[in-house]
């Protein structure tokens, strides 16, 4: 899911990852098959749903949500079998060992399934930031969804 940022929260953990401790995140992500050789950092967000992917089934493009920090995948056995999902082996944090955080324009929510987004009240998301809101909620009906 692609999400147009609106606000960014703060967040110590885009410091470790800026100082490579106590994990290099960008070699800890190729390890596992990233060919990414930067990081955008950003745990927390609000902003408007732009695109969506395949799996995305609580939002649709237009929506206003709350992204959290912590992701995790729904379908993971661990999880399915009643492990807590912030101890599953699936849960990473966003914006520190996953890429694409919340100091950017548009942030890519990348784990298909995980209850880290949520639809939020389109006054909460956007009470700062009311002419940029209307403009794309205007444009929503141009894109066709």
């Amino acid at each position: 899911m692609l999400v147009y940022v609106m606000a960014a929260g703060v967040n110590y953990n885009s410091v470790w990852a800026a100082l490579g401790r106590p994990v290099d995140v960008i070699a800890a992500r190729r390890r596992e098959g990233s060919g990414e050789n930067f990081h955008v950092g950003g745990s927390e967000a609000s902003g408007i749903v732009w695109a969506v992917g395949d799996g995305v089934h609580r939002v649709e493009v237009g929506d206003h949500v709350v992204v959290a920090g912590c992701q995790w995948d729904e379908t993971a056995p661990d999880i399915r079998a009643g492990t807590d999902p912030i101890s599953s082996r699936t849960q990473k944090a966003w914006g520190y060992e996953l890429n694409h955080g919340s100091y950017a324009q548009f942030t890519a929510v990348l784990i298909a399934g995980s209850p880290s987004t949520f639809a939020s009240p389109t006054s909460s998301a956007t009470r700062a930031f009311p002419r940029i809101s209307g403009h794309l909620s205007r444009n929503r009906s141009h894109h066709g969804s």
